[in-house]
C-alpha cells in the first residue's frame, strides 16, 4: 500500500516489544516460584501441630504443606492442607490450588465452637488472607 512507511519495524520498537516480552515472562515465573514477594523456602511458618496444641486464634501466620480435599462452598472454597505433623483446613475465597499442590499461604488462625451433646468439639482452620 502506498503511503506505509517501514517504519512501524524500526529496530527501537522491536527491541522495546522484545523488552515487553522479557518483562512479562520475569514477572509470570516468578509469582510462580515465589509467594509473598519472598523465596517460599525463606518464609518462616507455623507447623500445623502447633495450632492443635497451642492455637493463637485472631493472629496470622504462614503454614506449608500438600494440598489435600477439596470442598466448594457457595462463598469460597476450603481446603485441606497436610504437613509431616498434621492436617487443617483452609478457608479461601480465592481458587484452590489443585491436589498434592505444595503451597504456603497467609492466613488468621480461626476458631469454630461446636457443642455436640454438651461437648464443646470446636475445630481451628485458617480463613487464606
Amino acid at each position: 500500500m502506498a503511503g506505509i512507511s517501514d517504519k512501524s519495524r524500526s529496530p527501537h520498537r522491536v527491541w522495546a516489544l522484545m523488552l515487553l516480552g522479557l518483562l512479562f515472562t520475569v514477572s509470570c515465573n516468578s509469582r510462580a516460584t515465589t509467594e509473598f514477594g519472598k523465596p517460599a523456602s525463606s518464609i518462616p511458618t507455623t507447623p500445623v501441630s502447633a495450632l492443635q496444641s497451642a492455637p493463637a486464634t485472631n493472629s496470622t501466620i504462614y503454614v506449608k504443606g500438600s494440598v489435600g480435599a477439596i470442598v466448594p462452598l457457595l462463598e469460597g472454597t476450603v481446603y485441606e492442607l497436610q504437613d509431616a505433623t498434621g492436617k487443617v483446613w483452609i478457608l479461601t475465597k480465592q481458587p484452590p490450588p489443585k491436589p498434592g499442590e505444595e503451597v504456603t499461604i497467609q492466613g488468621t488462625v480461626r476458631y469454630k465452637p461446636i457443642t455436640i451433646n454438651g461437648k464443646e468439639q470446636g475445630s481451628i482452620y485458617i480463613e487464606q488472607e
